[in-house]
């Protein structure tokens, strides 16, 4: 239905709902995120397409699993790498508990 008027509008935006919002990662009470796997350490994983970095935070264990599926079938333009230097982001791998039973 398109609509003719404003109100015609209005009533046809309001039909609908917003989508549901999704969040899968664990926050504290202050919107920090939780590594799922709180007894292992996060590791600093870096995504490079070109000269743009995409730094994210894993738990061990997705970390491992995405690099050895990583390594076995990838877009050849990304290269993905665990950094040892130190710093690593506030973000967390999106999806990161996917990657935990892969």
């Amino acid at each position: 239905m398109i609509p003719d008027t404003a109100t015609d509008f209005a009533t046809a935006t309001t039909a609908y709902a917003p989508a549901p919002s999704y969040d899968l990662t664990s926050r504290d009470e202050h919107g920090a995120e939780h590594s799922p796997h709180p007894h292992e350490p996060d590791l600093h994983i870096r995504f490079r397409y070109g000269s743009v970095a995409f730094d994210y935070l894993a738990c061990r264990t997705a970390a491992e699993n995405l690099l050895r599926h990583w390594s076995q079938s990838h877009h050849p333009g990304v290269s993905l790498s665990v950094v040892t230097d130190g710093f690593a982001g506030p973000m967390r791998l999106p999806c990161e508990t996917v990657w935990l039973t892969r």
